[in-house]
């Protein structure tokens, strides 16, 4: 399996259906939450103050590290 892109903290944005949101990863999980065949991860949105779980690797572009 390939490397994860993405690691804790770091400041991304990402689509959700037909919405482009921005967050900070909280859970990164290696390999895939189960039923998934990529990386997935788990992100707090900022603005909406709601956390997404099992967002998929190919959905997310990364900003910024903190």
């Amino acid at each position: 399996m390939e490397e994860m892109k993405f690691t804790k903290r770091d400041v991304v944005t990402f689509q959700l259906g037909d919405k482009i949101l921005e967050g900070i990863i909280q859970v990164c999980d290696c390999g895939g939450a189960v039923g998934y065949d990529c990386h997935t991860y788990d992100i707090y949105a900022i603005k909406e103050k709601v956390l997404y779980k099992h967002i998929e690797e190919c959905n997310i572009k990364k900003i910024k590290s903190i």
